[in-house]
C-alpha cells in the first residue's frame, strides 16, 4: 500500500492545536505522545462500482410531463410519452348565441431537456380509450405503465422547442373533436359537460408522444386545452375556455428504455446488478432510464491489520465523471447524493453533514467542473463517519452506497453521469484516508 507520511506537527494546527514543541493527541480516553504518532494518507483501498437496475418508480403527480425520446449510444434508446386528465372547474351557460371557432392543447416547457433542440418535434395527441382510474391499482402509477388510446391522432405536428425560453406551445386539435365538445357545452343539462366527472366518462384523457429520438424535452403540469368561439355582436368578441390538469394523482409519464446494442444490456429485472468491470470499468447514473450506481469499499476492513493503527480521522470519496461523456449535449447533474443501501438494492438514508446550525444537510458532491481539460471535474463526499461505522461492524458490510440523483430531482432529469472505477484508464473514482498511528 503506497503512503504519505506527514509529522504531526505539520498537522496539529488542523487537528487540535499547537504547542511548539509536544502535543498530546487525544483518541478517546488514550493521551499519545507526539513524537511516537503519525498521520497517514492513503488512497489506494479498493472502491469497487456497479450498475443497479431500477425496475420501475413511480412519475404519478410528479409535477412534470416528458415527451420525446433520444438514442443514447451509451445508455440506449429512451423514450416518454405523457397521460393526463382534463376537465372545467365549472361550467358556466355562455355558450346558446356563439359559434365555434377552434381548439388547441398549451403545454409550457419546464427548462428540463436531453438532447438537440435544433430541429423541430413531431409531435402527436391521442385521445384515451380507457379511464385512467383503471390503471391505478395503487395510490402511485409508475413509468412501465400506459392507458390504451384510440389509433386516430386528435393532432400531428412538428413543434419547435426553447426550452429555456418562457414561450408556449400551441398544437392544434381536430375540430370534429372540438366540436364535439362546443355542441356538449351548448346543452347545459348534459351530464357528461356540467359535471368533472361526467367530463372524465366522455373524453377519459389525452397522451402526448413523439417519434423523435434527439430530444426529451420536460413541461410543467400546466397543460391546459383551450376551446375557443365567437360571440356576434356590434363588436364581435373572441373568447376561449380552458380545460386544465384535472386530479394530478392521474397525470404521468411513461417512460421506456431498450438497451440492446450498449454495454448495460444484460441489465435487467433477473440480472439487477452488474459490475464496472464487465461495462468497460464505467458506471452509470440516469435514474429515469433505471439505472444507478453502487459504491463499496470491500477492502477498507484491511486498515485494521496495518501496525499500531488507532483511529480514522477522515475520509474522503471523490467520484470523476469520464472526461468526455458530459460536452455538447449530455450535461451532468448539478448533485448526486450518497444513499445507504441493503442487499436488494434498496434507497435508504441518504449521507449528510451538519452545518453551523446543527442540522443534518444532505451531501450533494459539491460538483466541480473542468471544462478545459476534464481531469479535475469531480463529486467530493466526506463519508467519514460512514467508513467508520464499517470498522465498527462486526462482520463485513457488504450493503454500499447508491450514488443517484436527490429527490425530486432524479425523476425531473435526464442528465446522466458515467463514473471511471479504479481501473478506469484516465477517470478513476478514489477514496483517500486520513488515519493516525502509534509507534
Amino acid at each position: 500500500m503506497f503512503q504519505r507520511y506527514f509529522t504531526i506537527t505539520f498537522f496539529a494546527i488542523l487537528l487540535i492545536g499547537v504547542s511548539c514543541t509536544k502535543v498530546d493527541i487525544k483518541f478517546g480516553d488514550q493521551y499519545l505522545d507526539n513524537g511516537n504518532t503519525q498521520i497517514v494518507m492513503s488512497d489506494t483501498f479498493q472502491v469497487s462500482l456497479s450498475n443497479i437496475h431500477v425496475d420501475s418508480f413511480g412519475t404519478s403527480a410528479s409535477g412534470i410531463s416528458f415527451i420525446g425520446g433520444y438514442d443514447d449510444l451509451l445508455l440506449g434508446k429512451i423514450r416518454a410519452s405523457n397521460y393526463f386528465e382534463l376537465a372545467l372547474l365549472s361550467y358556466t351557460d355562455v355558450y346558446r348565441d356563439v359559434t365555434y371557432d377552434s381548439i388547441e392543447l398549451i403545454l409550457t416547457p419546464n427548462q428540463h431537456y436531453y438532447g438537440d433542440t435544433s430541429m423541430p418535434v413531431p409531435v402527436s395527441v391521442h385521445q384515451l380509450s380507457a379511464a385512467i382510474s383503471a390503471y391505478n391499482e395503487s395510490a402511485v402509477i409508475y413509468n412501465t405503465q400506459s392507458v390504451p388510446v384510440f389509433t386516430n391522432p386528435l393532432a400531428q405536428a412538428n413543434v419547435w422547442v426553447r426550452p429555456l425560453r418562457a414561450d408556449t406551445i400551441s398544437i392544434r386539435l381536430n375540430d370534429q373533436f372540438g366540436r364535439a365538445i362546443f355542441n356538449k357545452l351548448q346543452h347545459p343539462a348534459d351530464p357528461e359537460i356540467n359535471t368533472i366527472d361526467g367530463f372524465i366518462q366522455y373524453m377519459k384523457g389525452l397522451r402526448i408522444t413523439s417519434a423523435t429520438n434527439r430530444l426529451l424535452i420536460g413541461f410543467k403540469d400546466s397543460v391546459k386545452m383551450r376551446l375557443h368561439y365567437t360571440k356576434p355582436g356590434l363588436y364581435k368578441q373572441e373568447l376561449y375556455t380552458d380545460f386544465t390538469l384535472n386530479n394530478t394523482a392521474h397525470h404521468f409519464n411513461e417512460i421506456r428504455t431498450d438497451r440492446t446494442g450498449t454495454a448495460l444490456q444484460q441489465l435487467n429485472s433477473l440480472a439487477n446488478e452488474i459490475p464496472s468491470t464487465q461495462t468497460a470499468n464505467q458506471s452509470y447514473v440516469q435514474y429515469l432510464s433505471g439505472v444507478m450506481t453502487k459504491i463499496r469499499f470491500p477492502s477498507i476492513r484491511e486498515i485494521l491489520k496495518v501496525p499500531h493503527f488507532v483511529k480514522i480521522l477522515q475520509a474522503k470519496l471523490i467520484v470523476r465523471p469520464v472526461n468526455g461523456t458530459y460536452q455538447n449535449l449530455y450535461g451532468l447533474p448539478a448533485s448526486l447524493r450518497l444513499a445507504q443501501t441493503n442487499l436488494l438494492n434498496q434507497i435508504g438514508n441518504n449521507l449528510s453533514l451538519q452545518n453551523s446550525s446543527g442540522e443534518a444537510v444532505t451531501q450533494t458532491g459539491d460538483l466541480q467542473l473542468d471544462l478545459l481539460y476534464g481531469r479535475t471535474t469531480q463529486y467530493t463526499y466526506d463519508v467519514t463517519e460512514y467508513i467508520q461505522a464499517l470498522l465498527a461492524a462486526e462482520t463485513e458490510n457488504r450493503n454500499g452506497l447508491l450514488l443517484l440523483p436527490p429527490s425530486p430531482a432524479y425523476i425531473n432529469e435526464f442528465k446522466r453521469a458515467i463514473i471511471g472505477d479504479r481501473q478506469h484508464a484516465d477517470n478513476k473514482i478514489e477514496l483517500q484516508i486520513y488515519y493516525a498511528t502509534v509507534k
